[in-house]
């Protein structure tokens, strides 16, 4: 029994970390994935409850559960040996600012998700004419909307084009 206790606690070389460390991992991962979507289901179904529109249902649902698996791995990194500490965190600031530059366009949609849903200029099923398409609305994501033709041909066009220029039909 000792052997076996030993041959799963002691860290493997190569990872830096035990075998029981990575079960660990991996079932805090998988309890943490499930706590989320059981957190963002509840959610939405107090949304609807409260009559909010289907946009902003949708929007909220998809950025609490985004931060919410954020959080699930950050919760994770540390059993099996990653720091997460300040420095580690620091370190992170730099690689987020690095990635912020080339993720520019993602963030302009996202941020444009957001005007989106405070304003509403528009709600899921209505008609709209959005940079040189037209069709109903069927959903806004935190990066892109999806528009539905007439021919029922699904386009999704980012966010940030909506938000600049687009005209109720």
């Amino acid at each position: 029994m000792n052997s076996v206790l030993n041959a799963l606690t002691t860290p493997i070389s190569v990872l830096g970390f035990s075998v029981y460390q990575l079960i660990l991992f991996l079932l805090t991962l998988l309890i943490g994935i499930l706590a989320v979507k059981v957190a963002a289901r509840l959610i939405r179904k107090f949304l609807e409850k409260a009559n909010a529109p289907p946009l902003i249902t949708g929007l909220l649902t998809s950025m609490a559960r985004g931060l919410g698996y954020i959080v699930v791995v950050i919760t994770a990194l540390p059993l099996i040996g990653v720091n997460t500490s300040t420095a580690g965190l620091g370190l992170s600031a730099i690689v987020g600012l690095i990635l912020g530059f080339g993720l520019q366009d993602t963030w302009a949609n996202m941020a444009a998700s957001v005007w989106l849903a405070v304003t509403r200029p528009f709600d899921k099923g209505e008609y709209v004419e959005v940079s040189r398409y037209s069709g109903i609305i069927s959903g806004v994501g935190l990066t892109t909307t999806t528009l539905k033709t007439f021919d029922n041909v699904v386009i999704t066009i980012p966010n940030k084009k909506v938000w600049g220029g687009g005209s109720r039909g």
